[in-house]
């Protein structure tokens, strides 16, 4: 997922400015560690991963919120 991807799919349902999304997303890839960031050969857009140790928590988390 990139930035714009989280932006968008987060823009229905909560109020929240772009930078506020990256923001948030590079906290949880540089200092929580949840996501796995690499960066696209040609592009300058990080692509971000979640870790696969972090699946369970971050499913059961998102699946009370809703």
């Amino acid at each position: 997922m990139t930035i714009p991807f989280v932006y968008q799919e987060l823009r229905g349902g909560f109020p929240a400015s772009y930078h506020s999304v990256a923001s948030m997303v590079g906290t949880l890839a540089s200092r929580i560690g949840i996501l796995r960031v690499t960066r696209s050969g040609a592009t300058t857009s990080s692509v971000y991963e979640l870790r696969e140790q972090y699946l369970d928590l971050v499913t059961r988390v998102m699946t009370s919120v809703r």
